[in-house]
């Protein structure tokens, strides 16, 4: 978005990623067997998709909605940061998840480092609304993950867990898309090259590919696992915030930043060493 400039709104951009990575998805599902995909949707998978499509589309907007309240610091930490306690409290509910102590431990401890990684900023006051859209956000992303992961338990095709929600949540965002682009001075401003290519990336490299890589991961990990390692993402933003942009790092961020690191390595430990236990 930084690339984009501020002329093209953040609601816009969620809309733009989430369009063409089902553009993308869907072309790699349409070159794969459609039959199979054809004879889940008629069963009780189909409802599980449409469900995680609109987990999707909840994503993008109540995200956008929480940072546009609450300012890019606390909307974030609200939104990412909540994002596993949802998943390990959703996996518990539906009695697909049995997170271990040392998982709930590594998790609570990269929240931690997130909020003092990403503090919110002087002034900044908390937004009831705003404060809700950010808790959706988290919840929604966590209600995918768990679907996902149970869809994969059900023998559902990686691609297919990908590439039909994001057709669902794609469709359901066409108004927020149309909206953002009829509010636009100048539309043309989105067939610039530069403009073009960020928004390819955006779609197709970190959204359509990089969830291709989350539900391959998601398939070796539990949710809250999962969603854990996923906090990995503000701190990358961060560190290339400070590489990209000549950002600047004070001392309780820096250490925000070290005890997310920390909590991740011990998140990914405590994952390997429970996959290769011996079973009891």
């Amino acid at each position: 978005q930084a690339l984009l400039g501020p002329d093209i709104p953040s609601a816009l951009v969620g809309a733009l990623r989430t369009v063409v990575a089902a553009i993308v998805l869907g072309v790699l599902v349409l070159r794969g067997s459609r039959a199979v995909l054809s004879d889940r949707l008629r069963s009780r998978t189909g409802a599980l998709l449409l469900v995680a499509g609109v987990s999707v589309a909840a994503y993008q907007v109540s995200f956008f909605s929480g940072v546009r309240a609450l300012g890019i610091a606390v909307g974030t930490i609200l939104a990412v940061g909540s994002a596993p306690l949802f998943a390990g409290a959703l996996g518990v509910l539906t009695g697909t998840e049995r997170p271990t102590r040392a998982r709930v431990a590594t998790t609570l401890l990269a929240v931690a480092g997130l909020a003092a990684l990403v503090r919110p900023d002087d002034g900044v006051t908390l937004d009831v609304a705003g404060v809700v859209a950010a808790l959706t956000a988290g919840l929604s992303f966590g209600g995918y993950t768990v679907l996902a992961r149970a869809l994969l338990a059900d023998g559902l095709r990686r691609i297919d867990t990908v590439a039909v929600p994001f057709g669902v949540g794609g469709l359901l965002l066409l108004p927020v898309l149309a909206r953002g682009i009829a509010g636009l001075d100048d539309p043309t401003l989105l067939l610039a090259p530069r403009s073009l290519a960020v928004i390819l990336w955006l779609g197709a490299g970190a959204t359509a590919v990089g969830y291709l890589l989350f539900i391959a991961g998601l398939r070796a990990v539990t949710a809250l696992a999962a969603t854990t390692l996923v906090l990995a993402e503000p701190l990358t933003a961060t560190l290339l915030g400070v590489l990209a942009f000549d950002e600047r790092l004070g001392p309780v961020a820096m250490l925000g930043a070290a005890v997310v690191g920390v909590a991740l390595l011990l998140a990914a430990r405590t994952t390997r060493r429970s996959d290769t236990a011996p079973a009891r």
